[in-house]
């Protein structure tokens, strides 16, 4: 047992605090942001370009989404006219919901008596409705 204990000698340097200024580096340079050059971020979208969800958050379609409306122009002029169409269809059902519908006998607001029996229909969203 005893000619597996080695001595091992340790050597210690001191320093003043005056050379312990100039020689230690105190930056953490490893935890600051890398500044990345356009090229690279090119190279990193090429090499993770499969990997990247089609829709969602963080997803082709975001990216897409986002840097079109900071150019200001749509990538494909048909996505825009297709909102165009989806937004006038909206605008006509809302025009042909607001119109009153009258019933083909029975105006609205419409009182009716038959023999001693008085019914009073009221229109009410498009749908009578007897009171």
């Amino acid at each position: 047992m005893d000619n597996l204990i080695e001595e091992i000698q340790l050597k210690k340097n001191v320093y003043g605090i005056k050379i312990a200024k100039d020689s230690i580096d105190r930056k953490f340079i490893e935890f600051l942001p890398k500044d990345y050059k356009i090229n690279e971020l090119f190279e990193m979208y090429d090499s993770l370009f499969y990997y990247i969800p089609l829709r969602g958050k963080k997803s082709h379609i975001h990216i897409i989404k986002t840097s079109s409306k900071y150019a200001g122009l749509p990538i494909d002029s048909s996505l825009d006219e297709l909102e165009n169409l989806r937004l006038q269809i909206q605008l006509l059902k809302d025009d042909i919901d607001s119109i009153e519908n009258e019933h083909p006998f029975i105006p609205n607001f419409s009182i009716i008596k038959h023999r001693n029996i008085i019914i009073i229909f009221y229109k009410f969203v498009q749908f009578y409705r007897r009171i």
